[in-house]
């Protein structure tokens, strides 16, 4: 459902856009309702999902929770950004359309939502598919598996280099040489927001969750020569 109303909608829309003043507001409703439902259930399944291993505080949570609306909103901005500089006549505009529709093919629509979600759907702790959803308060209650922190860095680059940059570095061409249009100039914070946000979550990304408490007792360091019993009383 999002990734056909992000798509969808701007092309519906298409014909009342305007090189001005982009999209009446009525517009945006669609999305908005998907925006709500999405995060209404991530709110649902942090409170009631047993399966959640991680504990965040309230600051903590809303400092998730909040920011990855960012994300959440960056794919449907720079949709509508393509079709509004479709909808200016001049030949700036039209090659910018170009360009923004083939980056967002690439990066977006290939790169994120088929190549990137094949690699997140192996993670059995979920935590990059929900962290590829924009589920980010969800996600960093999940405890990270070694070996997918790989893929963890690449959902956050292949957003950051194949999306927020291209996308962001086009919308402001088109803001200082097509029209000054309050929708693009939005578009454009919202994927310099997403960029430094995408960066930050790679570099700060720790494998256990906060709030996962792990029992010594059930771990084993018989292979390297430690007493589990000698290790808990020394921490104790």
């Amino acid at each position: 459902s999002y990734v056909g109303c992000s798509l969808g909608m701007p092309l519906a829309m298409a014909p009342r856009a305007s090189c001005e003043h982009g999209f009446f507001w009525e517009d945006h409703l669609p999305f908005f309702g998907i925006f709500c439902i999405t995060k209404a259930f991530e709110i649902y399944l942090y409170v009631t999902d047993k399966t959640i291993q991680g504990d965040l505080s309230l600051i903590d949570f809303m400092l998730k929770f909040l920011p990855s609306f960012l994300g959440y909103l960056d794919g449907y901005t720079d949709a509508t950004a393509i079709v509004i500089a479709r909808s200016c006549p001049t030949p700036m505009a039209q090659t910018l359309a170009l360009t923004m529709s083939s980056t967002y093919l690439i990066g977006v629509v290939v790169a994120q939502w088929v190549v990137v979600a094949v690699f997140a759907a192996k993670d059995p702790s979920h935590a990059c598919l929900m962290k590829l959803l924009h589920m980010d308060a969800l996600s960093a209650c999940v405890s990270l598996p070694k070996e997918m922190q790989q893929t963890w860095y690449v959902v956050n680059a292949v957003r950051t280099l194949g999306e927020d940059v291209p996308q962001a570095v086009q919308q402001t061409l088109f803001l200082i040489y097509v029209r000054k249009n309050p929708f693009m100039l939005l578009s454009v914070l919202v994927s310099v927001g997403s960029s430094i946000k995408a960066v930050y979550d790679a570099v700060h990304r720790r494998l256990v969750a906060p709030g996962v408490h792990l029992d010594l007792d059930d771990l084993d360091f018989t292979d390297c020569g430690l007493d589990a019993g000698a290790i808990g009383a020394k921490l104790a």
